[in-house]
């Protein structure tokens, strides 16, 4: 393989530019374990079926639990590689899969080398610390195998970025989209996770010989929509392939690699070490910052001096201070309005961007939290030129004008791509979302190669590869976060002040913070600039595709999707000492001796049930009277039955010797001391009949040790400090009776609550049951109560352990549920067997959308007698992107012809009938979220698409007209309204792309193929202009793009970028 292939010279961009899978790890150390001294059998893998067993289109079940080796069983599965010594790197690395031009920094050299060994490594580590050599390192190795390597990205642009990026690294390289699939059998292949997923459900051809799975931007399980795809990935990969993880800073990185060593049976090594180095040049900033900011508050602070205290003033003010020079406090600042403070925040960044310009500290980038803003403070400097010259200009000219030239006349005078180009005419550059692709891209290669000195962004910017800048700015350190404004979480602030500072070019990276009005408060600033980082945490969640996904499989299930999930990780951790403890106490249930009683054993039960019932009553009760005016009951000398004794679970008489002090407080226990008499066991007693003894108990808990309190005291004058005297007391009374009368309730005892006075009574009852009984009185009670209570404890833990183990204790058990009889309901899965019926198996197909609308749809044959435009209309609506703006439903289908409008009503009624069956089943639903599934409001938007209307048509505020008759639209947006956003736009018509095209595979499984021809048809129709505009990433053949011309920044150089 060649480290650095030739790069043609044309085309586009040329203008421009110029493991070990052994679940035993030797490395393992004796804390990584912990004892297990049961049999083999007890953690056998017998039911597993081989990987040969399975069926093509399967993935490999999941692995066994290891067995215990030498007595131990394995609890942690990660290692840190933080101080793993290096000294030998390029001895212990031998001849490298591939060499880098500048120096490896010591985490990239840990990584590496565990990479070479075949192992699993997790690098956590701040954005532009170098994360992508090692995976770099990591495809070249698979490929050094004879193997291939994939490479999974959070979104679609920057797979096609990556597959540029790699393209001029390595020979052979594809990518997967949605809507592009290049080489899909290349050594490398790139694709989002959601892709990888679907492939790894079907076991698709392309997973074929993979030797490695690279993760970047794994912090994305923090995402709540999308990051169960990524615990998914990690569940299904086969366990015998390393997965290299990249992160940005996490605070529980090892936690989340032990999960995945865990999940996967094999040791994850970690590296953070880049990260804390951040951490402690951030604490320094933020020392630094403490100084600079008192110095700031000070210039800002009103001159409270007097001026002129002797001076005679000559004012003609009539003021008592008149010549004084006395100072008046300044007039309230009045608040400035939108508008002036978006005038105010844009005159201070040009200020500064110049400033910038004049310390050689460009390119930079812009952070702002606000689509609308980007566009704003970039058009709000019109006579701001960054560019160097004419010369500069011209290449800048020259690239746009190709970028565009294969977009149609209408689009090419698109307002968006005339700003864009205006901007970028004069060094400045905007980026987000609400862009279309192509221009986002654009945007993209100019800043990459120097060629945008500024560029206004949102934070998505900071997720782009290989875009770093000498400067950042935030224009702000809050955020709205799609409920409430709040300041920048420190993860957040890491990854874009991360862009400052190009690795190899820079020494350091600048980071400025704009205060246009007034200075951020000082807390908040570097509590965002220091905290820890937000932890990852799973938002695993169970969906209907998962299910139908995991019934169609024969050996999996989705319990063991769930049990393997990051959410469980707490549960599975506890799994393999909960299996060996099983084990031991069904042995120890096994060894306990058999209850013979000539009484019989029934009564015995029943007997120890009456005493059980007695103490849970008496625990409330006692400990309440004993904290009221009548605690004199618990006198010295009183006698009463107690429990909770050591070795003993019988009760026993006993009597009062004191208690302690009643106290309201709850965190005060209450107590007694006690005398007992206790009996030997029957073949402990001596000869000559003494079968008992005493034991003082101090501080014996009320609430947990006594069982009774009789209405009986010793007699006065006994000494107490004679136990056997007391003893011989405590039997005479036994033998009378004594101890199996309650307390009674004197006149002065009725004054307590009524509940507890009805417990007492019910106490007095039971009392009177155990009496009796015929076990009551029998010498071996003791024995026989305590073999019935070691019985149900051992019964009791054992359940209590069977339950832990089994997959009802699942989090998810009950909404599995309840989601599997909604599937049953809806005809997705055969109600007696539980197997999945062809209508499931459409429905599977279905993995982009609301799979059981639209099943509902296909199965009521809407499409086979609709229009085109009819289909377009409605399947967009299933499609929707949230930042497409919203017209109400009464006015979508005032724009819309009847056939349409008839085919909506007929959706809302299946989304209707659906959301009924949710209800019935008592499925916990966000019906906001469900009813956004179904978005009627750009029906009329995707129909005027589909019938011809230019792009640029749809986009302005008056009357449309198709090309294909004299059909005239009204405008889609009025004037005034919130703007239609061209990049949500795109992405929602894309989307619908992406689900006709699964719409035809579910139709294709239940065997329509009128439907199939349709959705094809709906395809054609909407596949075009600059909608489906080829990525700048890729050319017309897919090949790959030239590299950078002679200029641009040179990444070969070595070093490392801090920040200040």
């Amino acid at each position: 393989m060649s480290t650095a292939p030739p790069n043609s010279q044309g085309g586009l961009l040329k203008t421009l530019y110029g493991g070990s899978s052994d679940s035993e790890d030797e490395s393992s150390s004796e804390s990584d374990y912990t004892t297990d001294d049961d049999d083999e059998e007890e953690y056998s893998d017998s039911e597993s079926s081989s990987v040969s067993e399975l069926p093509d289109d399967e993935p490999a079940p999941p692995p066994p639990p290891m067995r215990p080796t030498n007595g131990k069983i394995r609890v942690h599965w990660t290692k840190s590689d933080d101080d793993t010594d290096i000294s030998n790197f390029d001895e212990e690395l031998g001849p490298p899969a591939l060499e880098f031009p500048f120096q490896l920094d010591d985490f990239q050299k840990r990584a590496i080398l565990r990479v070479s060994q075949g192992e699993s490594v997790f690098v956590a580590a701040h954005t532009s610390a170098g994360k992508t050599a090692v995976a770099e390192y990591a495809i070249a190795n698979a490929i050094k195998q004879g193997g291939r390597a994939i490479y999974t990205s959070p979104i679609k642009a920057l797979s096609n970025q990556k597959y540029r990026e790699f393209s001029e690294k390595f020979d052979s390289v594809g990518v997967i989209t949605g809507d592009v699939s290049i080489n899909p059998l290349a050594n490398v292949v790139i694709m989002t996770t959601e892709i990888l997923r679907t492939m790894l459900y079907r076991k698709d051809e392309s997973l074929a010989n993979i030797k490695t799975v690279i993760f970047d931007e794994v912090h994305f399980v923090n995402d709540p929509d999308r990051g169960v795809v990524w615990e998914e990935c990690i569940i299904l990969l086969p366990p015998e392939v390393p997965m290299v993880m990249l992160s940005a800073t996490v605070l529980n990185y090892r936690e989340f690699a032990d999960w995945v060593g865990r999940t996967k049976q094999r040791t994850v090594y970690t590296d953070q070490q880049s990260g804390m180095e951040m951490r402690k040049l951030l604490n320094l900033v933020s020392k630094a910052l403490i100084l600079r900011y008192d110095e700031m508050k000070a210039s800002e602070a009103p001159n409270n001096k007097q001026s002129g205290g002797k001076g005679k003033g000559k004012g003609k003010g009539k003021g008592k201070g008149k010549g004084k020079g006395v100072h008046r406090a300044p007039a309230p600042k009045m608040p400035l309005t939108g508008e002036s403070k978006i005038r105010l925040e844009t005159q201070k960044l040009q200020a500064m961007i110049k400033s910038l310009q004049a310390d050689d500290k460009l390119p930079a980038t812009v952070f702002v939290f606000s689509r609308a803003r980007c566009e704003r403070y970039a058009m709000g400097m019109p006579h701001l030129d960054l560019l160097s010259g004419s010369a500069e200009r011209s290449k800048v000219h020259v690239f746009l004008k190709e970028a565009f030239s294969k977009l149609d006349e209408s689009d090419r005078e698109l307002p968006q791509i005339q700003a864009v180009t205006d901007l970028a005419l004069r060094g400045i550059g905007v980026h987000h979302g609400g862009l279309l692709p192509i221009v986002k891209e654009a945007v993209e290669i100019l800043f990459s190669n120097g060629h945008i000195k500024v560029l206004f962004a949102t934070e998505t910017f900071a997720m782009g590869v290989n875009m770093p800048a000498r400067s950042v700015i935030f224009s702000s350190i809050r955020k709205h976060d799609g409920s409430k404004f709040r300041n920048l979480l420190p993860t957040e602030y890491t990854q874009m002040s991360g862009r400052a500072g190009r690795r190899g070019l820079d020494s350091v990276g600048n980071v400025y913070i704009l205060a246009a009005e007034e200075l951020p408060d000082l807390k908040s600033l570097t509590s965002t600039m220091t905290s820890k980082h937000t932890p990852l945490q799973s938002q695993f969640k169970l969906t209907f595709q998962m299910l139908l996904q995991m019934a169609k499989l024969t050996h999996w299930k989705a319990e063991d999707l769930m049990s393997r999930s990051y959410l469980e990780n707490a549960r599975a951790m506890q799994l393999p000492t909960a299996k060996r403890d099983l084990a031991r106490l069904r042995r120890k249930q096994e060894g306990l001796p058999k209850l013979e009683c000539v009484l019989g054993e029934e009564d015995m039960h029943h007997y120890t049930q009456l005493e059980m019932k007695s103490r849970h009553m008496a625990s409330d009760l006692y400990s309440k009277l004993f904290n009221t005016d009548h605690k004199k009951v618990f006198c010295r000398g009183r006698l009463v039955m107690v429990y909770s004794l050591p070795d003993i679970k019988a009760s026993s008489p006993a009597v009062i010797l004191g208690a302690s002090a009643p106290s309201m407080s709850i965190s005060v226990v209450q107590t007694i001391d006690v005398l007992v008499a206790l009996r030997r066991p029957v073949q402990d007693s001596s000869p000559a009949g003494d079968s008992g003894y005493t034991v003082r108990i101090k501080n014996l808990p009320v609430k947990s040790g006594l069982l009774l309190v009789t209405d009986h005291a010793l007699p006065t004058g006994v000494d107490f400090s004679d136990s056997f005297g007391l003893a011989r007391e405590i039997r005479r009374c036994e033998e009378e009776g004594q101890y199996d009368e309650p307390l009674e309730l004197g006149k002065n005892l009725k004054q307590i609550q009524t509940e507890y006075f009805e417990t007492l009574i019910s106490v007095k009852d039971l009392t009177k049951e155990k009496m009796r009984s015929k076990c009551h009185r029998c010498h071996l009670r003791q024995e026989h109560f305590d073999l019935v209570v070691e019985e149900g404890q051992t019964e009791q833990d054992i359940e209590d352990l069977q339950f832990k183990i089994d997959d009802a204790s699942l989090y998810l058990a009950p909404a599995r549920e309840r989601m599997l009889r909604v599937l049953v309901d809806l005809g997705d899965l055969d109600k007696n067997s539980m197997q999945i019926t062809l209508k499931g198996r459409a429905a599977s197909e279905l993995v982009l959308g609301d799979e059981l609308t639209l099943t509902e749809l296909l199965l009521d044959n809407v499409f086979g007698d609709a229009d085109v435009p009819s289909c377009v209309a409605l399947v967009c609506c299933f499609a929707c992107d949230s930042g497409v703006s919203q017209m109400s439903h009464e006015a979508a289908e005032a724009l819309l012809p009847p056939e349409t409008v008839k085919l909506l009503e007929k959706a809302m009624a299946m989304h209707d009938k659906v959301a009924q069956v949710l209800t019935k089943e008592r499925v916990e639903t966000d019906w906001t979220e469900f009813d956004r599934q179904l978005c009627l409001g750009i029906a009329p938007l995707a129909h005027a698409w589909a019938k011809g209307v230019p792009f640029a048509d749809l986009m302005t505020a008056e009357p449309i007209q198709s090309k294909e008759d004299e059909e005239v639209y009204y405008s889609l947006w009025k004037p005034g309204d919130k703007p239609l956003q061209e990049g949500a736009v795109v992405r929602s018509i894309q989307r619908c792309d992406e689900l006709f095209r699964r719409l035809g595979k579910a139709a294709g499984v239940m065997g329509s193929t009128e439907v199939v021809e349709k959705v094809e048809e709906c395809r054609d129709a909407i596949r075009r202009d600059i909608v489906f505009a080829l990525s700048l990433y890729l050319d017309q053949d897919g090949q790959r793009q030239p590299k950078p011309i002679d200029g641009s920044p040179d990444a070969e150089a070595s070093g490392t970028t801090d920040v200040q």
